[in-house]
């Protein structure tokens, strides 16, 4: 799993007490399912958004714009390494 969110993202939505925005993209519905329980029953997370695949990442990641990316590298079909080679998802991760 990668989280590529800049130090003073993080800073910021803690210090504005905001939920922080996230995605999940795994393969595994019942580890996305779980995950997302985990997440959930914390007050400080919301899941925005699941996929399956790379493709499907990428589309969520465009459409969602989220805080945090979890992210399985060995999916089906487009792997989660191939979605953060796109040039414009590697620039919505890392600057906004």
């Amino acid at each position: 799993m990668i989280c590529n969110v800049p130090t003073h993202k993080v800073y910021s939505i803690f210090v504005n007490c905001r939920q922080v925005r996230l995605v999940i993209a795994d393969d595994r519905p019942i580890f996305r399912d779980g995950l997302r329980r985990l997440l959930e029953a914390e007050a400080d997370f919301k899941v925005v958004g699941q996929a399956s695949d790379g493709a499907e990442t990428v589309q969520l990641i465009r459409e969602l714009k989220p805080d945090l990316l979890l992210l399985e590298l060995a999916m089906p079909k487009h792997s989660g390494l191939e979605a953060l080679r796109e040039p414009r998802i590697s620039f919505l991760l890392s600057c906004c």
